[in-house]
């Protein structure tokens, strides 16, 4: 049972969850319309790329940046989108899921302490079921963001 919620936790509502996040945020602080092929094409690649280089043993820095030049690749090759506006929407969706982390931990650290806080980001199926709610909410931050460039622009 601890396996099937690691994986559930872990993979699907957060490294997934993230990834489609990660690429619809592209989309959307790119100003570009959603293309089905093209975002399928987009997630293909980047979530694969994404747990292999999850699973390489390097710092959590370095992890970000590789998946940052993948991103950036995929997006100039397969999308079309301006160089400039690849740019600027990955580093703002980056950024957003680095604040989203960030204020998991911070919560964390408010509700519990230090020490228990300590405790559940040792605890992989508690570390990885703490993030949920917070891809959740990142998830609908940037449908909304979507939504209303959609609006604005189409």
């Amino acid at each position: 049972m601890d396996a099937l919620l690691l994986f559930l936790s872990k993979y699907v509502f957060g490294y997934f969850l993230q990834d489609v996040v990660f690429i619809m945020g592209i989309y959307t602080f790119g100003k570009e319309k959603l293309d089905k092929k093209t975002f399928l094409l987009m997630i293909s690649v980047f979530i694969p790329t994404n747990i292999i280089v999850k699973v390489l043993p390097m710092s959590y820095g370095i992890n970000i940046l590789i998946n940052i030049a993948v991103v950036l690749y995929i997006t100039y090759r397969f999308c079309e989108f301006e160089l400039y506006s690849i740019i600027r929407s990955t580093l703002t969706t980056t950024l957003l899921v680095l604040f989203t982390e960030m204020a998991c931990v911070g919560c964390l650290l408010m509700l519990f302490g230090k020490n228990t806080a300590d405790l559940i980001l040792q605890t992989p199926v508690l570390k990885a079921s703490v993030y949920i709610p917070f891809n959740c909410l990142l998830a609908f931050f940037i449908y909304l963001c979507y939504r209303r460039m959609i609006s604005k622009n189409y």
